[in-house]
């Protein structure tokens, strides 16, 4: 829902992209009732397609930060204000910013024994498929295959214990799987590719050496399954 914004943009403004990655966290097909990390956003709240996607969840927040003077600077984290005199203190320095990892950020964090105390007294979660947001991510799909680009879907790494009970992931893999077209639309479950602690932070979060372990083997199936069909 979040991102549906961001996806429009891209149909109506880049005649270049040819595949979309589509990378669902468990959370992908529930519905949401706030926003994310809004600052992120707030800078493009005038783009009508980051409007709606975000107006859809939050109408009085998004209104009030598009029409308000200033509201929308109150509704920010500090961190928000720190990396904006972090960006214009470059400015006035006319220091250019390189972004060598081409807008990867990956974090160089470990396993904890906390992390194994959350799973031990976690109770079974339950993948929640709202069939609202699944019409919506139909319909986005379809626009996306409709501007001649190609879908990729997939599922990240998961960390799942042996015969663990408290993640039950078939309905989520179940309906994913069968919006896929092998034509236009792809599948990939990345889900249980990755058993080991050492690649994660935590149950839903890749570290930075699991990062690359999984970027690599991605972007092998990436070329095997779709690049070469499009030659």
């Amino acid at each position: 829902m979040q991102y549906k914004g961001l996806i429009n943009e891209l149909i109506a403004s880049n005649n270049k992209t040819e595949i979309i990655v589509m990378a669902e966290t468990v959370a992908a097909l529930d519905r949401i009732e706030a926003i994310s990390e809004l600052e992120v956003y707030l800078p493009f709240i005038s783009n009508e397609n980051i409007y709606n996607s975000l107006y859809s969840i939050q109408p009085d927040l998004i209104f009030k930060s598009r029409y308000v003077p200033f509201y929308k600077y109150i509704t920010v984290s500090e961190k928000y204000y720190l990396q904006s005199l972090s960006g214009w203190k470059n400015w006035a320095l006319n220091k250019k910013f390189e972004d060598t990892l081409l807008g990867q950020h990956p974090l160089y964090k470990k396993w904890t024994p906390e992390e194994d105390s959350l799973i031990k007294y976690m109770k079974p979660f339950l993948v929640t498929i709202d069939n609202s947001v699944l019409s919506i991510y139909k319909k986005t799909l379809d626009q996306i295959v409709t501007s001649n680009k190609k879908v990729v879907i997939v599922i990240p790494p998961i960390y799942l214990p042996t015969g663990q009970t408290l993640l039950d992931l078939s309905q989520f893999r179940k309906t994913l799987s069968s919006l896929a077209d092998n034509k236009n639309i792809y599948y990939f479950d990345f889900s249980e590719f990755m058993v080991d602690k050492k690649y994660f932070y935590n149950v839903l979060h890749l570290n930075a050496t699991g990062a690359v372990v999984f970027s690599n083997a991605f972007a092998d199936s990436l070329n095997k399954l779709v690049l070469k069909k499009t030659e």
